[in-house]
């Protein structure tokens, strides 16, 4: 090579100039491409819905077994409360027992109550059904229910009636005082004149 004359030296570094770039090119292009592929819209949205749906199922299971816990602890509680609504205090202590050795009580709950059995040896009775007041109806005077002797009843009842009427009426508008439910009173039945 050392017969080859400058120009053509200079033709050959050049050339193996531009193959080291073109390669350089070419290297950064496929990498360039790569990226791309994991970048592109598609993609990130199929990753995106992939990662939500995972989310969602998770979050699924989560509330199913919260949901199957709580309904668990709920049908325990009634089966406490329907063992020890005996009234009496011996046999809901044996029966909440026996629930306790059966192991129909849950584990959380069971220690906590043999603590209480321990200390106390009875649990208070609760009656199987609430006690209601219910307000007991006397029956009225019989001077109410029989009919009256005067003849005017008919024409005190209308004007008792449309002076409840009148007041109702103030009162509902909020203008009821003492001094307008008497001038109404003294009115004769036929000159009232409803607001």
């Amino acid at each position: 090579m050392a017969d080859l004359s400058p120009v053509l030296a200079f033709d050959c570094e050049k050339f193996e100039r531009e193959m080291a770039l073109k390669e350089h090119e070419v290297t950064a292009h496929e990498v360039e491409t790569r990226r791309a592929r994991w970048a592109s819209p598609l993609v990130l949205a199929i990753v995106a819905a992939t990662v939500a749906g995972v989310a969602n199922a998770v979050v699924a299971s989560l509330n199913a077994d919260y949901q199957r816990q709580a309904e668990a602890e709920r049908t325990e509680s009634a089966r406490i409360l329907q063992v020890i609504q005996t009234g009496d205090a011996k046999a809901a202590t044996a029966n909440l027992q026996f629930l306790m050795d059966a192991g129909l009580i849950s584990e959380h709950v069971s220690p906590k109550l043999a603590a209480y059995l321990k200390t106390n040896r009875e649990i208070p009775a609760i009656s199987a059904s609430p006690v209601v007041k219910v307000p007991v109806l006397t029956p009225l005077p019989t001077s109410l229910t029989t009919p009256c002797d005067t003849p005017d009843l008919p024409a005190k009842v209308e004007t008792d009636v449309a002076l409840l009427e009148v007041a109702l009426r103030l009162e509902a508008w909020g203008e009821c005082n003492a001094s307008k439910l008497s001038a109404i009173g003294s009115l004769q039945p036929k000159e009232r004149v409803l607001p």
